[in-house]
């Protein structure tokens, strides 16, 4: 399970650390519907009972409480701390989460099995999460590079390519969620060993990618070079 990460600036996921370069606040959740919809608005409430899939329902409540929490922690730490029913996560026009009551924090939000993660900042951010468990080997064809192919399939054991594996499919997942692009971009145009845009070669060098990996996890986030506050 992955621990709940409460300080500002430096986060740990399962004992890991991640230290960006600017002020966040990192939140995970477990993926259960009980007691959680008693954090939801009357909005939010609606957009929970109209999901029909069971799985779904309860990741995207984890994800929006985990998103809520993340929030509030954020904004604690500059005015008094709401509540997370006057929290409002939203869906912008983009796809991606919004918070109504403070559009000017960051929202993004990922799980994966047992368990939801969501970050707030102040600057763009993407985040993923994947359980290494879940990579198979015949993903490798369809959503890898060459070049990443070649660098995983260097490792003889099959546990350290799935890590490797885990590493780079959260690496794309938190880029396209940067980019504001979610599932809508071909994840074979993203090329995490040459650190390169693929469709219109463009190196991404100004995007960076922090990934850290626990016993079952690999978890990174993306976030545009320039709007770093320099190294701490």
């Amino acid at each position: 399970m992955i621990t709940d990460i409460p300080v500002i600036q430096n986060g740990s996921v399962e004992g890991l650390t991640m230290r960006l370069p600017f002020a966040y606040s990192v939140h995970s959740e477990p993926v259960d519907e009980r007691p959680k919809a008693q954090y939801l608005c009357d909005r939010e409430n609606k957009r929970w009972r109209d999901i029909r899939s069971p799985k779904r329902r309860r990741e995207w409540l984890s994800g929006r409480v985990a998103a809520k929490k993340a929030v509030q922690r954020w904004i604690e730490d500059k005015t008094t701390r709401p509540s997370l029913s006057a929290i409002t996560i939203d869906t912008g026009t983009n796809g991606a989460p919004l918070c109504i009551e403070h559009p000017e924090v960051w929202v993004s939000i990922s799980h994966s099995h047992e368990n939801a993660v969501a970050v707030a900042a102040r600057n763009p951010v993407g985040i993923d999460i994947e359980r290494i468990s879940n990579m198979d080997m015949v993903l490798l064809r369809w959503f890898f590079t060459p070049n990443e192919r070649d660098w995983i399939n260097s490792e003889h054991h099959l546990t350290d390519r799935q890590k490797l594996m885990a590493d780079v499919w959260t690496a794309k997942e938190a880029v396209s969620k940067l980019q504001l692009k979610g599932g809508r971009i071909d994840f074979m145009q993203i090329d995490t060993v040459k650190r390169q845009l693929v469709g219109n070669h463009e190196p991404y060098c100004r995007i960076q990618v922090k990934t850290v990996r626990s016993s079952a996890y690999a978890f990174s986030i993306a976030y545009f070079q320039e709007f770093s506050d320099g190294p701490r």
